[in-house]
């Protein structure tokens, strides 16, 4: 079985087309990475004021296109 990545999506309050997806680590289940993805989410806005938190999953590693 994979890991769970968290995979956040930031996007610019200025310019909401700007947008940061952000998979700041992996986890062993989906409950896991769902209890942990508030506080990662609230540490990225910490250190970037000007984006808000636009989405967030827990679910296996997507594949680059």
């Amino acid at each position: 079985m994979s890991a769970i990545v968290l995979t956040l999506l930031f996007c610019s309050t200025s310019q909401p087309i700007h947008c940061q997806k952000v998979s700041p680590q992996e986890y062993p289940s989906g409950i896991a990475c769902f209890l942990d993805a508030q506080q990662k989410a609230a540490i990225w806005l910490d250190e970037h004021p000007n984006y808000r938190l636009t989405a967030f999953r827990c679910g296996p590693r997507e594949k680059e296109a």
